[in-house]
């Protein structure tokens, strides 16, 4: 919660995101650490801090549902992917991919994002060429 709160509050106020009205109003207000501190400048009045605060809690809070309710209604998934997890210990992405086929095929297709047969081995060089 402590880094979606930090992202959050980056959102904010170094790059003028916003969930609600009030947000809008805000925009970009700088570039200073979260409360600043004896050798950093804070550019931002009381009110604008307090705005601030709130837009980054309305966001955290509706991260939070979109969160709970995603793993609400794939428990089931989620249950399959603790077994596993309790099994063997790491789950890579062409398993959690597999798991998600056998959980739901619709919903696996409409992500279409399989990964290459053999991409546990494959790794790709800063210039996109494949080692």
């Amino acid at each position: 919660m402590q880094q979606v709160r930090s992202i959050a509050r980056r959102m904010v106020g170094q790059w003028g995101f916003s969930v609600t009205d009030k947000g809008a109003e805000i925009g970009i207000v700088g570039w200073e650490s979260d409360g600043g501190g004896r050798y950093e400048a804070i550019t931002r009045s009381d009110s604008t801090g307090l705005d601030i605060d709130l837009e980054v809690m309305a966001m955290c809070d509706e991260a939070y549902a979109r969160t709970k309710a995603a793993l609400t209604k794939h428990r089931g998934l989620v249950d399959i992917l603790v077994a596993k997890l309790l099994d063997q210990e790491t789950v890579n992405a062409k398993e959690l991919l597999a798991m998600l086929q056998e959980y739901d095929p619709a919903l696996s297709k409409a992500l279409d994002k399989q990964p290459p047969i053999d991409s546990t081995t494959l790794l790709t060089s800063a210039t996109g060429a494949m080692t």
